[in-house]
């Protein structure tokens, strides 16, 4: 019975639990790094000398749909029964590995494959106060991100540096645009976004410990227009998200 009570609060908390131990191990790797810089000198001196590095990362992500409204939906404003349609920020969480080739001194290549696990909201709320129908997109997502790294000069055991690059993904429970589901809003399982960010290496003694933090911008138009009120009000859905990644190498 205990047992139960607990793995049901902790469903009920996953991303605020997620979120802390991601946000605990990033304090923590910051306070070892510096005092092992203290205590030991330069860590890992040899490190850039190899051309492959591999390793696996975490990450929790705050994630909502871009919106453009229709025409029909602008209209339906200036009736009695008029519903806003906004999309809302919620968590997601991601998991994955790294491959990461050196290119020089300052720049490498990076593979980082992975699966993300989200459910993007719209609101639909009436304007005279009477309730409408959520939308929530849910997704079990295989993202294959390849992005440039660029990393300034090594100081003892940290150092900077910046990625960009861009990420096609396909959502494994999503939905094909031939089929057809009524009162749904629906979204293509192919995706692709453009991503960049910045984030700070921190050299262990066995390891290299990375927290990064990544904004990510979806290209294409995900919206699969059904004939339904839903899909309706809009022209077009695109993704976007902003994501604390800790990155073990």
């Amino acid at each position: 019975m205990a047992a139960t009570y607990i793995w049901n609060m902790f469903y009920l908390h996953r991303y605020k639990v997620v979120f802390s131990l991601l946000l605990f191990l990033l304090l923590q790797g910051t306070a070892f790094a510096q005092k092992s810089e203290k205590i030991n000198g330069k860590n890992l001196p040899n490190y850039d000398s190899k051309k492959m590095h591999y390793g696996f990362y975490l990450g929790a992500a705050a994630t909502r749909f871009n919106v453009e409204h229709s025409a029909e939906y602008v209209a339906q404003l200036q009736t009695d029964t008029a519903q806003a349609a906004n999309p809302k920020s919620t968590p997601a969480f991601t998991l994955g590995f790294v491959i990461s080739r050196q290119l020089g001194d300052y720049f490498n290549i990076r593979f980082l494959p992975g699966v993300s696990f989200n459910t993007r909201n719209i609101e639909f709320s009436r304007l005279d106060g009477t309730e409408a129908k959520d939308q929530e997109v849910a997704s079990t997502t295989v993202h294959l991100p390849f992005l440039v790294k660029y990393a300034a000069k090594r100081r003892k055991n940290s150092r900077m540096y910046f990625v960009a690059g861009v990420t096609p993904m396909i959502d494994m429970g999503g939905s094909k645009r031939s089929e057809r589901i009524d009162n749904k809003l629906r979204v293509d399982k192919n995706n692709f976004q453009i991503e960049y960010g910045a984030g700070i290496d921190l050299f262990y003694p066995f390891f290299k410990f990375a927290p990064e933090l990544r904004v990510a911008h979806g290209v294409p138009n995900i919206l699969i227009a059904d004939n339904n009120r839903y899909s309706r009000s809009f022209q077009k859905l695109s993704t976007t998200s902003v994501t604390l990644y800790l990155f073990f190498e």
